[in-house]
């Protein structure tokens, strides 16, 4: 018993120890892999056989509520061009089968994301990473005339190793309630070790092409010669991209021109397409499933800079769940923070609105860390993400009106 409950310590105290576990997993055929999804399998045996009809399209996905919801909330939304999409007759005329097959795989994983667990928020924002991958690399497919279909599936299945990791690591944690909390940093090396592995296990389980497979397996080595270089291109570019939009309220054309793949107009059509992705990132709902559980990430941890000012203005929550108010008290550059007494899902991506009309500001904002106040109910650090030119300008003049 000794010797299980050391070995046990190892593996929560040892990042290699940890992943070396995860791999033996693996190889012992106990490593959770998540089926296919029925209602996207049907589709693309149906799209592949090029002899069906709108019809073929509506009886398949009239069969998954859930996916319906999401192909409505995808049609109105900006990144497809908005509109009064009211039924499924509509959404798929206007987006394709193709698009809809792509959906419904996005909307039949989204279930994984929604699970409640330990590391919930490294959950949801790795699967909000593969959602903004997969526009990303189907934006830039367009541009460079590569199959659409290709490259968005490879884009948000390349880091699905990520999400089996954090599964099979939640199913270890469920069996050592004594397990210690580790730092975001801890949990993120173990699994960038070994995601690449998992995904490439995941990939043979659904019988993938070899363009997915090789996207899967080298999009950290874009230069090695390979068949389908450019798909392995572009998701090695969504990678970057998305390193760009975590740090940066707003990416700019200048900005991307620092990833040398992209020519001038690629990083202008990609800057005017990135404000797009939240709406399309939060078209999948991404609450939490069941009840809270106890958090194995250590903290919390402040992760905003200093150089903040005390403010005082009322926040809300827009879109379906709205929530709030919230009350602001401490702004700067970098995001701000507030309180409130109804909790918000960290690492989540929400919309807000600052302040009240008419001089209200409508953004998109990122919940970093959500810490319980046992005076106030919760405390929030929120950063501005993918905001456009517009709303860019109106963030910077409002924190430099309350420096």
């Amino acid at each position: 018993m000794a010797s299980t409950q050391s070995g046990s310590a190892d593996r929560w105290n040892n990042s290699a120890e940890l992943e070396r576990t995860l791999m033996e997993r693996l190889e012992q055929g106990t490593l959770r892999i998540p089926p296919y999804p029925s209602v996207a399998l049907a589709l693309r045996k149906l799209v592949s056989e090029e002899n069906y009809g709108l019809e073929d399209v509506l009886t398949i996905i009239s069969k998954d509520a859930a996916l319906v919801a999401d192909v409505l909330r995808c049609a109105n939304s900006a990144f497809f061009g908005r509109g009064n999409i009211t039924s499924p007759r509509q959404a798929v005329g206007r987006v394709g089968a193709q698009q809809i097959m792509r959906l419904a795989l996005v909307s039949g994983l989204s279930g994984i994301v929604r699970a409640a667990g330990p590391l919930a928020p490294l959950r949801r924002q790795a699967w909000e990473r593969s959602i903004a991958s997969s526009a990303v690399c189907q934006h830039l497919a367009t541009l460079r005339r590569l199959p659409v279909e290709l490259a968005s599936t490879a884009g948000l299945l390349h880091d699905f190793g990520w999400l089996i990791a954090i599964g099979s690591i939640e199913e270890m944690l469920a069996q050592d309630p004594n397990a210690p909390a580790r730092s975001e940093a801890f949990w993120a090396n173990t699994i960038e070790n070994c995601h690449t592995q998992l995904g490439l296990a995941l990939a043979a389980r659904w019988n993938l092409p070899a363009v997915l497979l090789e996207a899967i397996g080298m999009h950290h080595q874009p230069d090695e010669p390979s068949e389908f270089a450019p798909f392995i291109e572009l998701v090695a570019i969504s990678d970057r991209v998305n390193d760009l939009m975590q740090s940066n309220p707003l990416v700019s054309a200048g900005q991307l021109a620092t990833i040398p793949q992209l020519t001038a107009t690629e990083c202008s059509a990609i800057a005017a397409m990135l404000p797009q992705i939240p709406e399309l990132i939060t078209s999948f709902a991404s609450e939490t499933n069941g009840g809270p559980t106890k958090s194995a990430l250590l903290g919390p941890q402040s992760a905003l800079l200093d150089g903040f000012q005390p403010a005082d203005l009322r926040v809300m929550r827009l879109g379906a769940r709205k929530s709030g108010p919230y009350h602001l008290i401490g702004i700067g550059p970098n995001g701000w923070v507030m309180k409130g007494h109804e909790p918000l899902l960290e690492k989540q991506i929400v919309e807000m609105e600052i302040g009240q009309a008419p001089t209200a500001l409508r953004l998109w904002a990122k919940i970093d860390l959500c810490m319980s106040d046992e005076k106030d109910g919760w405390q929030f650090e929120c950063k501005p993400f993918a905001l456009t030119g517009a709303s860019m300008q109106q963030w910077t003049d409002l924190v430099r009106s309350l420096s």
